[in-house]
């Protein structure tokens, strides 16, 4: 059962980056996949998730292919267009960089939605911080409830799960941690900057864009982890 949802994107300190870059693509992967721009601002910091599997599926469709190819010449073509940035790329880590943005340590940042809007929410005073959804699209993913089969306590499983699907619960959710919910009746119970802020509750225009993240073979999964341990590594 769904309870939770958001997307993959770029979490930008638009003066450091503006500051470096006067015409920076602030609505584009090309803010992070171009290594020109990469390259200008490395001193301020750069993250990227510790993500294989969504940067997969974000640099497969950032070069024009199907998130859900298991093409191994297309995957490989994704990883050394990533590698390509590595040289400037400060650490991958998924949730050093929330401080950090908060803090005005790093510029650039590939993260979680709801992240990087506690991030926003927290940040030191005078930094102008942002929370961009590319406009070549990405990953949208879901946060579940599950029920093993062999539970012991099903039934206070199901009570949990009815209690947090209410819609006052829902919405203190997601007033607390900007994760979007999937629960309809909650959304007139939202805090209102957050119910029409586009990085959150998507515009339709933007949805279209979005893809969720598809589960692959393991033979692609174990060549997926060798080639991402080798642009952690830079070797």
């Amino acid at each position: 059962m769904p309870y939770a949802w958001g997307t993959t994107g770029l979490g930008i300190d638009i003066a450091k980056v503006t500051a470096r870059i006067a015409d920076a693509p602030l609505d584009s992967w090309d803010l992070l996949f171009d290594p020109e721009n990469a390259r200008r601002l490395a001193d301020c910091g750069i993250t990227l998730l510790d993500a294989p599997d969504e940067i997969d599926e974000i640099a497969l469709n950032y070069l024009g292919y199907p998130p859900t190819s298991a093409d191994l010449q297309q995957l490989e073509e994704a990883m050394a267009m990533v590698a390509r940035i590595r040289p400037y790329v400060r650490y991958f880590h998924s949730s050093q960089y929330i401080d950090d943005f908060a803090n005005g340590e790093v510029c650039l940042v590939m993260g979680w939605s709801g992240d990087l809007y506690q991030a926003i929410n927290d940040a030191r005073q005078g930094l102008d911080l942002d929370y961009v959804i590319p406009r070549e699209g990405t990953v949208v993913w879901f946060d579940v409830m599950a029920v093993p089969r062999d539970a012991p306590n099903p039934d206070n499983a199901h009570a949990l799960i009815d209690y947090l699907l209410r819609p006052e619960v829902a919405a203190r959710i997601t007033n607390k941690t900007y994760f979007a919910n999937g629960n309809r009746a909650s959304l007139d119970l939202l805090e209102a900057e957050i119910r029409d802020d586009p990085g959150i509750y998507p515009p339709a225009d933007v949805m279209a864009r979005l893809f969720p993240n598809p589960v692959k073979e393991q033979d692609y999964v174990r060549s997926r982890n060798r080639l991402w341990t080798r642009v952690k590594t830079g070797l």
